[in-house]
């Protein structure tokens, strides 16, 4: 086969079998011409073909003409992904792919699975360090993920589920010292968090509850000075702590009216993890891993009313295997004292799992569950800018991926399909049908959840305020006499979605923003996932378009906008709101599918109708 990582030696005008023409790639509604020549190599058993673009200056352009079976393209991608090599068949990308800088150095390399990234990944920095590596489940984090910065010293470590941030995780500064540390569930802080300074000494502890600080917040100045500050609970919601015998932690978690819910960490005497997961209305439901005395994880699985269930992996000194937990019965009672931190290394999986879920499960002690109240002899309260600087939300890092074949040839369609409503029944649903695995790839289409939809009509919208690029609250309501039109995108769970930024970039073509100010309405687009995750998504949408999108963009955490708007799918599923001056919710549309989304037209024609009506 012929091919190379060098651009300018896949274009040699003189050698044999070269052909050259013209093709057009669109960008922002732009068709562009621009030159290409490419080879053919007959193989042992197939036809391969190699497609450079000689265009360099132009960013994020569709770089495969044909995306015929057995394909392998080298060309521009995207902002840090500027070559890109590896095999798509049946119009898909698939195996091995590696990707470089445009100066040749290794960006990435990973595996694609039907267009997704599924499987381990690693990107590395410019000069070479590796940035993170981790692994993908059709396109979304799964399991444990390690960051770091320039130089490889250590940034953050810790494991997701589903696409979020679950369990402990820990931060690192620069210069190598640990800065945050604490434990997530659905993404979001909870339980005992601590923050330190560059000199290894406590900042900041205290405990957290659905990513809020809650109960007794303890601070430490550069001089060791301590000052404290009380956060109310939730209504009927307790943390809870109880010990070892020498005093280190044994179990913490919440009870809700009394009852063990949310992410619990059990630890062994010596502070290292014993066992952390999930409780559901007092019982263990839901993700759990266990780990051995030493700390290292050695079974991860799922648990529903006390007992293990399905499949659970198993890590050992031999590598990786599988427990069927399928038939296993229900944990006895805990009985007696907690068992010995060596249980893991002495009997099998099964018999050590069934001990430890039903410790984890016993009955919190009423000396366990701490002050629910603001103390008598609380100390001098922080500031609001010590406590800001002090507790810091952790920021997990956010790489974009690169566009795929796919989507950079066919994105201009999106946008048309997100603005006029014209559905090509050629384009497929890259997300549904990775995750569904169906042979017969479903057509782009729309029509909505009618039954979400008509709970939102007449009523006030639940989640009206958000935050702007400035990390500040915005509230979307309208001025008395306008309306606002509300674009909820997907979300971030590992890659940045193509229909996203179809849709997005569908409001801000020239002159949609004039025809929706006209009718007296302000369009807002929401991206719900972190800061970083924001930036990520401009950076990826800016490498498709020409300029900045003239739209304002919001974000706010996906696990919020997914419970308070009821939005939960795979991400949050892309929905779009007409709210007037009171908030209430003239016209909604909430997507079945990742495609599903409505037009600007329709949306226009609404807004035109309701504005008729008044």
């Amino acid at each position: 086969m012929i091919f190379s990582n060098d651009m300018n030696a896949s274009l040699r005008p003189d050698t044999p079998n070269s052909c050259g023409g013209r093709r057009t790639v669109t960008k922002v509604g732009v068709s562009r011409s621009i030159d290409y020549e490419w080879e053919t190599a007959v193989g042992a058993s197939r036809l391969s073909t190699v497609l450079c673009v000689l265009a360099l200056g132009i960013t994020g352009c569709a770089v495969v003409d044909s995306l015929s079976s057995g394909l392998r393209s080298v060309g521009r991608w995207a902002e840090g992904f500027a070559f890109g090599s590896g095999e798509v068949v049946d119009g898909e990308q698939q195996g091995d792919w590696e990707f470089q800088y445009e100066g040749g150095q290794l960006r990435a390399r990973g595996k694609y699975k039907d267009d997704v990234q599924d499987g381990p990944w690693t990107y590395w920095y410019a000069n070479g360090d590796k940035e993170w590596e981790g692994t993908f489940v059709d396109s979304l984090r799964s399991g444990r993920w390690t960051y770091w910065h320039k130089g490889e010293t250590p940034k953050a470590q810790g494991v997701f589920v589903d696409g979020r941030e679950f369990g402990e995780w820990i931060f690192w500064s620069a210069r190598g010292s640990i800065s945050q540390r604490g434990a997530f569930l659905n993404g979001r802080r909870t339980g005992l968090w601590t923050y330190f300074d560059d000199r290894g000494s406590r900042t900041a502890e205290g405990h957290c509850y659905d990513g809020v600080e809650v109960g007794l917040w303890r601070f430490w100045d550069a001089d060791g000075q301590r000052s404290e500050e009380w956060h109310d609970y939730p209504d009927g919601v307790e943390a809870a702590l109880d010990t070892w015998e020498n005093g280190t932690a044994r179990r913490e978690g919440f009870l809700v009216n009394g009852r063990q819910d949310g992410l619990w960490v059990i630890r062994h005497r010596g502070g290292e993890l014993r066992m952390l997961g999930q409780f559901r209305d007092g019982s263990a439901d839901g993700t759990w891993a266990a780990f051995r005395s030493g700390g290292t994880a050695f079974a991860t699985g799922e648990v529903e009313r006390g007992r293990p269930v399905g499949d659970w992996e198993i890590r050992g000194d031999d590598g990786r295997s599988t427990w069927s937990a399928s038939g296993s019965s229900n944990p006895p009672p805990m009985r007696g004292e907690w068992s010995r931190d060596d249980l893991a290394e002495s009997v099998p999986v099964e018999e050590a799992l069934g001990a430890w879920i039903a410790e984890s499960m016993s009955r919190v002690a009423d000396d366990s569950i701490l002050a629910s109240t603001a103390p008598v002899d609380l100390e001098q309260s922080a500031s609001g800018l010590e406590l800001a600087e002090a507790v810091a939300k952790p920021s997990v890092p956010v790489s974009a991926q690169p566009w795929t074949s796919r989507e950079l040839k066919e994105f201009s369609d999106y946008v048309r399909a997100y603005e006029l409503g014209e559905l090509p029944a050629r384009l497929a649903s890259r997300y549904g049908a990775a995750r569904r695995r169906v042979a017969e790839k479903a057509a782009l289409a729309t029509g909505g959840d009618a039954a979400r939809m008509a709970g939102f009509l007449g009523n006030p919208l639940p989640l009206t305020y958000y935050r702007n690029g400035k990390g500040e609250l915005f509230d979307v309501v309208p001025p008395k006499g306008r309306r606002t039109v509300l674009v909820i995108l997907r979300g971030f769970g590992g890659s940045l979605c193509v229909y996203c930024a179809a849709q997005a970039e569908a409001y801000c073509l020239p002159g949609t923003l004039e025809s929706f100010k006209k009718l007296g309405t302000d369009v807002y687009v929401v991206f719900p996932g972190s800061e970083n995750s924001l930036e990520a998504f401009i950076k990826s949408y800016e490498a498709l378009v020409e300029g900045e999108c003239p739209v304002d963009i919001l974000y706010e955490d996906d696990y919020k906008v997914s419970k308070r708007l009821g939005l939960e799918g795979a991400k949050v599923l892309p929905s779009t709101f007409v709210i007037d001056d009171l908030g209430i919710v003239r016209y909604a549309y909430v997507g079945e599918t990742d495609e599903d989304r409505p037009a600007v037209k329709d949306i226009l024609e609404t807004i035109a109708d309701l504005a008729a009506q008044e």
